[in-house]
């Protein structure tokens, strides 16, 4: 017997009668359709300020997923707090993050895996009721994105610094590091290293994403300048970005 499940809010009542040769038996089965979203962010990936878009995790990020579950009981939606979880990373179950109102999971991802699986299995606790859910959650490479420094503006958002940038004038450069890891620029953890056709530059600010460029009277040419940013402790979390210049 197959049927259409209602909508949350419904119930669907199925009767089964089986006779048998000494009686019959009759059972019952309610059809209740439960719910459940899961949730992620990378909680500790930079994106710069006024970014639209979402923080995605790089290789060895720490992942939160949060689950929100859709169990309602006589027409009242359930407390999540009030139910247990047992969730699981790529099919294995993990009882130290499982229990009673753990309704959110945290974990760290491997360089390894591209794709990590997370899934919950969500139940009341009297175990009538209950919704199982799984998510993939794919990492994404750290990349670098040149913005101008204006004196007056501040940070030129909106207008990202393409290859062959031409300087016509003193300006000043900021490298922001999409998805790097950790979150704050001015973290010892991340190093900076810059180089100008292939010659290390030494940058004495605290801000180590900035480099100023000056502009000589009566010379033209052409350069490469190129910054690299690492963490310290996760070999993997790291971005590079070239850029030519035009003078």
């Amino acid at each position: 017997f197959s049927l259409i499940a209602p909508e949350i809010s419904g119930e669907n009542i199925v009767l089964i009668n089986i006779d048998l040769p000494d009686g019959a038996v009759e059972l019952r089965l309610v059809v209740k359709p439960n719910n459940t979203v899961l949730l992620w962010q990378a909680i500790d990936s930079y994106v710069p300020p006024f970014y639209k878009g979402k923080a995605f995790p790089t290789p060895e990020s720490s992942i939160k997923v949060v689950a929100m579950p859709e169990i309602i009981v006589a027409k009242s939606m359930l407390n999540p707090k009030n139910m247990t979880y047992n969730w699981k990373l790529d099919y294995t179950n993990d009882g130290g993050a499982s229990g009673y109102g753990k309704n959110f999971f945290i974990y760290t991802n491997d360089y390894l895996d591209k794709v990590n699986n997370v899934a919950v299995n969500i139940n009341t606790v009297d175990q009538q009721y209950g919704v199982t859910e799984d998510i993939n959650i794919s990492s994404a490479d750290a990349k670098i994105v040149f913005y101008k420094k204006d004196s007056r503006f501040g940070t030129m958002w909106d207008n990202a610094i393409t290859n062959n940038h031409i300087i016509f004038e003193d300006e000043i450069l900021e490298a922001h590091p999409y998805f790097i890891s950790p979150k704050q620029l001015l973290n010892p953890l991340l190093s900076w290293n810059w180089t100008l056709n292939n010659t290390p530059i030494s940058i004495n600010s605290i801000f180590k994403n900035t480099i100023p460029l000056k502009k000589s009277e009566g010379v033209s040419g052409k350069a490469v300048l190129q910054v690299q940013i690492e963490n310290k402790y996760k070999i993997f979390s790291t971005a590079t970005k070239e850029l030519n210049l035009e003078f």
